[in-house]
Order: C-alpha cells, then structure tokens, then sequence
C-alpha cells in the first residue's frame, strides 16, 4: 500500500467486466471514459474467460479512495443496467486493479468495499425441496403476516448489499424491530430482547450439537463420522445420535475408547464434549446453561442498541463495528430462518406472534421437565431438540 501523503494523485483503476455488458461498451467509453484499449497492465489482473478489463482514470488521495471513486462512478449506471435487465446477476468481477501513475506501483483490491458477509449455508441434499415448502407455506399465511415477513428479510437483503457498515447495522437492527415488537406498551428493546432471546434460547443446544459435528466431520472426516453415528441406534437424526453418544450412559465405554483412539490429537473437540457429558447427571445443570447464554445475548443486545442509537442521534461509529455487525447478523439470520420454517410447516401458526407464543411455551415445557432431578436419557434429549410447541 502507497504511504498516505496528503497529496491528490493520479489514479488508473481497472475493472473486469462479463460477457453480458459487452454491447454497453460503447456507452461506458462515451459517458464513463472506460477505456478498453489494453495499456500494457491488462496481464496483472485475472479474469475468466470471455470477460474483458476496462481502466478508468481517476484522481484520489490514495488506491482505496481511488477505488471507491471509480466504482461509485460506475455504480450509478450498472444499478439502472439492474432494472433494464430485470435481474441482479453480477456483471463486473469482485476484484479489480488500481495503479498510481506516477510510481507505476500496483494493487488488487476489492471492488466493493467489505460489508457483512453473507453466511454461506451447509450443502443439503432436499435443499430445493426445503425452500419450496418454506416460500410456498409462509406465501399462504395471512396478506399482513407475509407482508411483514417480507419486510424483515428485505432489510437483511438490504443490509448484505450495503457498503457502509452503519447503515448495513441500522438495517440488521431494523430487521429485529420489524420482526419483534408487536406489544405498544413494551419499549422496542424490551420487545426485542423478550422475543429474540426466547428464539435464541430454543436454539441453543441444537447449535451446540451441530457445531461439535461438523467438527467431528472437518477433522475426522465424513466416513468416520458416519461410523460412529451408525452404532447410535436409538434416533434417526444426527444431531440426535451424537447428544446420545455424548449423555447416554449404555455408551459410556465407546466414549472412552473413541477419546483414546480417534479424537487423541483434538483436544479442543474433547474439551466441548467433556463439558456437556459432565452435565448428564443433573439434567437442571445442563438446563441452566442455556439460562447462562440467555443472559449473555440480553446483554450483548443492549450494547448492539446503545451503538444503535449512536448511529442513529450521534453519527458515531464504533471501532469493533464489523465484529459487532456480524453477531448482529447472526442473531438475523437464526430469526429469520425460526420464523420462516415455523410459519411455513405448522398450519396452526398464522403470525410472526404466533411463533413467539409458540417458543415461550415450549421453552415453559423445557424448563418444566430438565429442572426435575435425574439423568439425561433419550426423553431429555429429545425434549433438547424439540422444535414445536403446537403440533399438527
């Protein structure tokens, strides 16, 4: 990177451009100035075939700023392209190159600026089958539920698609709002933390699972996996089998063996599972983990709405403002996905409220069972993973 001098220098940035904005080169030439005439500096970016690199000059006070110049410029016209197209595919590469004219010194940058990533899902077999059911049931919901929904993911939409990381954060935190505060008399935090924690919560222990499988899967590897799953024979789903393997007392020698063996050199992965097997005595210890997470993300919520309201009063910003984004965006994502699967699959839910009810109850039902003494056995663990209340 070029030492910052506070001088304005001159700037060439280049772009790869797809196939598909071959005939409007003509027009960027005309209106942008985008050459595409190769200067010799064509060779130090990478592009797919068929594509091609156009250069824009540009002044800046460094290859950052020059960067962001150049694409904002460009930005205006391939947002319009969009709606002639009437689709969003992308149309220019997702690195481009910036060069200073007068060192001839270079770098790859972004074309966009960072702003929160979107969170990849895991590859699944009924995908397609999944998000059928889950558009084509929440589309069947009331005109003011599915309106509603909309709105909430919109603002996620919205918010991966926005440069700024406040305004992507006011965004996230919007999605919250529209999906959670439903009761006037209540503060908008309060309404929050009451709903969006209880979601939370019931989703505590399958995320505990599923993070110590997919562990088990990255380090050990599928076949492995599959292996020791296979001799869990009391569920059917994964999820479930490695929470027997973990609790059930009918393993306790396997677990011993499998400690010693295969998970020798992954102290880390022993470590998380010897916290929740030192639990399977007292189910009320394992229940009052989730008790401890709970509290945790209330308070975390109140610090997200304290930054929030000095975006919003103050236009301050915040040093950690991505971190703290991307757990915003996590606790989105985890909201929207509970909603969408439970108003789409349970035809007794017909409101984002319904949902919440939904949740207090069964968590009621949860805390009801696992504070009574005793060991965790195979009821227990189902009751960990139940995901409905009301059933159909």
């Amino acid at each position: 990177m070029n030492r910052f001098d506070f001088e304005i220098g001159k700037y060439k940035v280049y772009f790869v451009f797809y196939e598909k904005l071959k005939p409007y080169q003509k027009l960027l030439n005309e209106r942008l100035h985008i050459s595409f005439e190769d200067d010799g500096c064509f060779k130090q970016i990478k592009r797919k075939q068929k594509s091609f690199i156009g250069v824009m000059e540009t002044k800046a006070y460094d290859n950052y700023s020059a960067m962001k110049r150049a694409y904002s410029a460009l930005e205006i016209f391939l947002r319009y392209l969009e709606v002639f197209l009437n689709d969003n595919i992308s149309v220019i590469g997702k690195n481009g190159l910036v060069i200073r004219q007068d060192t001839q010194e270079g770098i790859i940058l972004p074309v966009k600026a960072f702003g929160y990533k979107s969170i990849k899902p895991e590859p699944r077999e009924n995908f397609k089958t999944e998000i059928d059911t889950i558009v084509l049931g929440c589309q069947e919901k009331g005109k003011e539920t599915y309106s509603q929904l909309n709105k909430i993911v919109d603002l996620h939409n919205a918010a991966l698609n926005q440069q700024d990381l406040n305004d992507a954060f006011l965004n996230l935190w919007s999605a919250l709002e529209v999906a959670s505060v439903t009761d006037s008399s209540k503060s908008k935090i309060e309404s929050v933390t009451d709903n969006i924690v209880s979601i939370l919560q019931n989703d505590y222990f399958e995320c505990i699972f599923s993070n110590i499988l997919d562990d088990l899967k990255n380090n050990l590897g599928n076949r492995k996996v599959s292996l020791l799953l296979k001799d869990i024979t009391e569920f059917d789903k994964e999820i479930c089998k490695i929470a027997g393997f973990i609790f059930l007392e009918k393993y306790e020698k396997y677990r011993e063996d499998y400690f010693a063996n295969e998970l020798k050199y992954y102290p880390n992965i022993r470590y998380k599972i010897y916290n929740l097997y030192e639990q399977r005595e007292n189910r009320e210890k394992l229940w009052h983990l989730s008790e401890k997470y709970c509290q945790r993300i209330e308070w975390h919520l109140y610090r997200l709405y304290r930054l929030r309201n000095a975006i919003v009063h103050a236009g301050e910003s915040h040093k950690r403002i991505q971190m703290l984004g991307e757990h915003l965006h996590i606790y989105v994502d985890r909201v929207i996905l509970e909603l969408m699967v439970k108003l789409a699959k349970d035809k007794c839910l017909g409101t984002i409220q319904d949902v919440f009810t939904d949740t207090y109850l069964l968590l009621n039902k949860k805390k009801k069972n696992l504070k009574e003494p005793g060991n965790v056995d195979e009821q227990s663990i189902m009751l960990l993973l139940e995901n409905f209340f009301i059933e159909e």
